[in-house]
Parts: C-alpha cells; sequence; structure tokens
C-alpha cells in the first residue's frame, strides 16, 4: 500500500504544479488586462490635461506617473511569470522523476515476488526427486531386471503422476543409462531410450548420496516429444537407503513453462492493476548469462537481454532507466534469493519503454 500511496503522491504532485502554472497563466493575464485598462485612462487623462492648459498640468503629472506605474507592474509582472514557470518546470521534471523512481520501486517488488514463487516451486521438485527415488518399487525393477518389475515401477511412476501433473513424464535408467520404466509409456514411448549422455543422468550418477540431487536447466527433451523442460535427478540406492549403492537414476521432467510463464504473467498483471492495463511493460525469466528462460507474451526481446540491460541487472536486486535504442527503458530486476537448501541463482527482469 505504500508504494501505491507514495506512486499517487507523486502524481498528484505534478497535477498540481500543471494547476498552479495553469492559475498563474490566467492571473497574470487578468493583471496585464487591468494594466491596459488603465494605460488607457492614462492616455485619456494626458489628452484633458492638454486640452486644459495651464490648469491641467497637474493632471498630466499624474498622468504620467500612472504610465510609469503600469510599466513597472508589466515589467514585474513579466518577471513573475517566468521564475514561477521556470520553477514550476522544475517542479514538473521532478515529480515525473518521482513518478519513474516509485514505478521503479513497485516494479523490482514484483520481480521480486516473481522469481521467489519460482524457487520456491522448484524447491519441491528438488525434494519430490529424492524421496521418489527411495520407492521400492524402482529398486526392484533395478536389482531384478525382469519386465514385470519393470512395468510394476512404470506403474507406480504413473500413479505419481496421476497426482503430480505439473511433470510431463517421470524415467527410471539403469547404470548403463537405459530407460527401464516411465509413467506414462502410452503418450511418450522413452522405453529403451539412452539418456546416459543427459547432463542430469551423468550429473546424479556423480553424487555421493541419495540426499543429493541433480539438475538440468530449460531445454527441450526428446523424451517427452520436445517439450521444454527442467530435469531433476537423483540416484536409487539399494534398500532405498541414501547411502547404499547407486543402481540407476529417477528422472523427474517438469513442465517448466506452465510455472515460468504463469509466473511472468502475473507479475505484468499485477502492474497493469496499478499502473493502467494499456501500459506497455513485459516479464522476463534469465539466467546468469542473461538467457530468456520464459517471457510475457509479445515481450520485445526474444532470446537473450540487450548487452546493456544484461550489464545493468548482473548483480544483486535494483531499478533504472537503461538506453536502448535511444530510448530510456524502466528496468526492474530481483535475483533469486533461494528457498531453505536450494537456489537456481536465476532473475526477473521487468521492463517499460519510457
Amino acid at each position: 500500500m505504500e508504494s501505491t500511496d507514495s506512486r499517487l503522491s507523486a502524481e498528484g504532485l505534478a497535477e498540481l504544479a500543471q494547476q498552479v502554472e495553469a492559475n498563474l497563466a490566467e492571473s497574470t493575464e487578468q493583471i496585464r488586462n487591468i494594466n491596459d485598462d488603465i494605460h488607457v485612462l492614462s492616455i485619456n487623462a494626458k489628452i484633458e490635461a492638454a486640452r486644459a492648459g495651464n490648469h491641467g498640468t497637474g493632471f498630466g503629472v499624474v498622468a504620467d506617473h500612472i504610465r510609469t506605474l503600469v510599466a513597472r507592474t508589466n515589467a514585474v509582472t513579466e518577471q513573475m511569470e517566468s521564475r514561477v514557470r521556470r520553477l514550476m518546470g522544475d517542479l514538473a521534471a521532478m515529480s515525473a522523476q518521482l513518478g519513474v523512481e516509485v514505478r521503479g520501486q513497485r516494479f523490482q517488488q514484483v520481480a521480486f515476488n516473481a522469481i521467489d514463487i519460482i524457487d520456491r516451486n522448484l524447491y519441491e521438485r528438488s525434494c519430490d526427486v529424492r524421496w521418489w527415488a527411495t520407492d521400492a518399487s524402482l529398486v526392484e525393477a533395478l536389482i531384478r531386471g525382469t519386465t514385470e518389475a519393470a512395468e510394476h515401477a512404470g506403474t507406480r511412476l504413473g500413479v505419481i503422476l496421476d497426482s503430480y501433473t505439473v511433470y510431463f513424464d517421470l524415467v527410471l535408467a539403469d547404470r548403463s543409462g537405459t530407460v527401464v520404466a516411465n509413467g506414462r509409456p502410452g503418450r511418450y514411448r522413452s522405453l529403451g531410450s539412452d539418456v546416459s549422455q543427459q547432463p542430469w543422468f551423468r550429473q546424479a550418477l556423480a553424487t555421493r548420496s541419495g540426499d543429493e540431487f541433480a539438475e538440468q536447466s530449460v531445454h527441450r527433451s526428446t523424451l517427452v516429444g520436445n517439450e521444454e523442460i527442467l530435469a531433476y535427478a537423483a540416484t536409487v540406492r539399494e534398500n532405498g537407503d541414501v547411502g547404499g549403492a547407486v543402481l540407476g537414476v529417477l528422472g523427474i521432467l517438469f513442465r517448466w513453462r506452465d510455472l515460468a510463464d504463469g509466473a511472468a504473467r502475473r507479475a505484468v498483471e499485477s502492474i497493469r492493476d496499478t499502473e493502467g492495463h494499456d501500459i506497455a511493460v513485459a516479464a522476463y525469466v534469465v539466467d546468469d548469462a542473461g538467457v530468456i528462460l520464459a517471457a510475457t507474451e509479445d515481450a520485445p526481446w526474444v532470446d537473450s537481454l540487450p548487452p546493456a540491460v544484461q550489464q545493468f541487472s548482473a548483480e544483486g536486486n535494483g531499478h533504472g532507466q537503461v538506453p536502448i535504442g535511444g530510448r530510456p527503458v524502466l528496468t526492474a530486476y530481483a535475483r533469486s534469493p533461494g528457498y531453505e537448501t536450494y537456489r537456481t541463482g536465476w532473475r526477473c527482469v521487468i521492463a517499460q519503454t519510457l
């Protein structure tokens, strides 16, 4: 509420400055009209004084003084108008800058909320894979190596998927990297696939215990019809014991777009709810290299952030204006704070061309 009140105060200040300038213009115009009338009267008085001859000499002197006062009043009025207009211009510029500053703070908070939601959600994925890798059906399938055991493991993975719809599929691979079971065999025909060269598989095999996990950043996977995923993996070990001998690897293939696009869209919607629905603003989720992992629809930057924005938003959280294509772009950014034991290190960037 504090940010909204400040934003409204900044807008109110700008509107008040415009009203003061308009009132000043109206008042000075009225002063000029009065001076014009007085000036006309002084001329008429001068004419009448000339007609009166010696008897009108004193009246003529008064008329001259009136004309002098009119001239001085006009000069003072012009000086006042010039000074006040200059001050009002400075005030308008300051209020505009204040509006941008407060909006930047608002955008920064929205960016933080978006990336925090993503990290909290992905933390759960790291917990899921370590928990499910201890399932007895997976251990049995890798030890026995029979079709029946593999099918039972696949059925068990399917049951998990029925409750956890955030995943495309769950795949079980033996130590050589051959997929021996998956949770959606009717939809994704990954049985027999070789995943030995996949980063998530290789990194999982290198973990020291079942308490650890591996992940692979956003990529397209042939295991699920070339959909864009995040992959998490953990070792399946003898007896489901975190310190047991490695039997294989469980990989869980997460629906990245559902989370990321939703978080980015909600970020923009929350801004438009307060700033106006016609505001041209975009939200991005980017990695440390500035590669865009997700963005709102019609976002002007597609693959990566412009170098100026990437350099500007490389560290911490903040906001400011960055020149892009000759125009200032209000840019706010927030880096993932992490949640519990998980931290992507990614950023949410929100940008509006001014």
